[in-house]
């Protein structure tokens, strides 16, 4: 168990370089751009991310989660490559269909969601980038479905570095602001599909298998809107702050959306990539895999629910020290976006479940009823409290989905949860924070020893209440002693002749 665990922790853990280095461009030149962009304009490149992250989910029709299944179960080599075939085509008929009208229609996109026609060109750029993402990630599939964590990460940090330098050239010297950053993120995903073109073509056979196409469009579509569905709720946070708040409130709510990536990007992402790979393999291995997902489920809320503590606590002070003081308030809204990562996390679990009985169709019905709940409280709440009721909206919206989610899939896939230790988690985590709160209003060098007290007490407490079972107990040993934290055991069994 410890041991699928671990095989699902390494791979995760070589997809999140991957997966960060493709945003962490953002957030490390985050200084940059706070003095370099206004508030209102971080707004704008908020609302174009969301467009970003929409436009791969329509046009890739969830079809990467598909050819992960279907790959792993097909009998042959050749079936393989007329998979991806099939799939290929498809998307390159799908990419045109969004790029075509994007880039015909940009100045009325321009004026529906800015309300003035100057970012017509910008959608340009946007449908560019989309258009070889959607490609890329066909190629960054297959090396998933390969387990080739290693070359998927040199890949996409490849990418990252070039994305970084073109960067800093466009809005760091040339000062052109978001027509830069969406110039850097078009190139750069270019130049990840040309790099893993050769890899693509020698997997791949143009001879389409349009029944199997129509069966992973089956599987895949609900999945798609799922995607849609979520991807809807960031981007329908941003567009309502369009309508019934500021650009300088949606410019603080985006770059609280960034620091709670953080924890997304840097586990639930990479977690949500290496997955599937895993879970598949158990499932077609008739090994255990309820047990599997029950320790995964505390295993994952544990770790989220520590690093979602230390990010609510120190981001007042992140933004104080590196970033322009316009930006400060954002930090208020940060623990409300963390709280939706960790829920997050847990719904990849639920919805993994509910893939293996192939009840796609229901993940796609909890994230509309997410969606759905979000936009009709942020409408209410957005006019009267600002970011603070987007906030609490996206909160209550996470916890109703996840609940959902939680009772469908035990319907269709039961599993025994360890509800007990998840609960400690909880009260622990809110009791910490709770805490900090108290110190909020002293000084900078008080809050921070505070706070670093607080973020220690977490691990230590568990040990306190004890949480850990004696095999886990026996696992945190092993990794000390490797670190040179403690040290081995002195071997107490007895000599011959003694």
């Amino acid at each position: 168990m410890f041991n699928k665990i671990k095989k699902t922790i390494k791979h995760s853990a070589f997809y999140s370089l991957g997966n960060i280095s493709s945003k962490l461009v953002g957030f490390i030149l985050l200084p940059i751009y706070t003095r370099q962009i206004s508030v209102a304009d971080y707004g704008v490149l908020g609302l174009f991310e969301a467009m970003n992250m929409l436009g791969v989910a329509v046009g890739a029709m969830g079809l990467y989660q598909g050819l992960l299944r279907w790959h792993n179960l097909s009998k042959s080599e050749v079936e393989s490559k007329r998979l991806v075939g099939t799939v290929f085509l498809f998307l390159l008929i799908m990419g045109g269909l969004l790029t075509a009208p994007t880039v015909l229609f940009r100045e009325q996109l321009s004026i529906f969601f800015f309300k003035e026609g100057g970012y017509q060109t910008l959608f340009v750029y946007l449908a560019l980038a989309v258009s070889f993402r959607i490609f890329g990630r066909l190629e960054l599939t297959l090396l998933r479905n390969e387990e080739k964590s290693l070359f998927y990460s040199v890949c996409i940090a490849t990418q990252f570095t070039v994305s970084l330098i073109l960067n800093i050239l466009f809005v760091a010297i040339l000062k052109i602001g978001i027509r830069g950053i969406l110039i850097s993120q078009a190139i750069s995903n270019g130049l990840l599909f040309l790099i893993l073109l050769p890899y693509l073509l020698k997997r791949i056979s143009f001879s389409p298998m349009f029944g199997v196409l129509r069966k992973m469009l089956k599987f895949s579509f609900p999945l798609m809107l799922a995607t849609a569905a979520a991807t809807l709720i960031a981007m329908g946070d941003r567009y309502l702050f369009s309508m019934f708040g500021t650009l300088h409130d949606l410019g603080l709510y985006n770059l609280g959306y960034k620091f709670s990536n953080i924890l997304k990007m840097f586990v639930v992402d990479a977690f949500a990539l290496g997955l599937p790979v895993i879970g598949w393999q158990m499932i077609r291995n008739d090994n255990t895999p309820k047990r599997f997902f029950s320790k995964l489920m505390t295993y994952l809320v544990f770790g989220l629910s520590g690093v979602a503590l230390a990010l609510s606590l120190f981001t007042r002070e992140i933004i104080e020290v590196l970033l322009d003081p316009a930006y400060l308030n954002a930090y208020i809204v940060v623990p409300f976006l963390l709280y939706r990562v960790v829920l997050l996390g847990m719904q990849k679990i639920y919805f993994f479940e509910l893939q293996i009985p192939k009840k796609t169709h229901l993940i796609t019905v909890i994230l509309l009823i997410e969606a759905v709940i979000d936009v009709g409280l942020n409408i209410y709440m957005i006019p009267r409290w600002g970011i603070i009721g987007a906030g609490c909206s996206i909160s209550l919206a996470f916890t109703i989905a996840t609940l959902l989610a939680y009772w469908l899939a035990q319907r269709h896939y039961p599993v025994v949860y360890e509800t007990r230790r998840l609960m400690i988690i909880l009260l622990i985590t809110v009791g910490l924070f709770a805490l900090s709160l108290i110190f909020s209003g002293y000084g900078f060098g008080i809050r921070l020893i505070v706070k670093s007290l607080i973020v220690l007490l977490y691990p230590t407490l568990f040990f306190v209440v004890k949480f850990f079972e004696s095999v886990e107990l026996e696992r945190i040993r092993d990794v000390a002693v490797q670190f040179h934290i403690l040290k081995p055991r002195k071997d107490t069994t007895p000599q011959n002749g003694i």
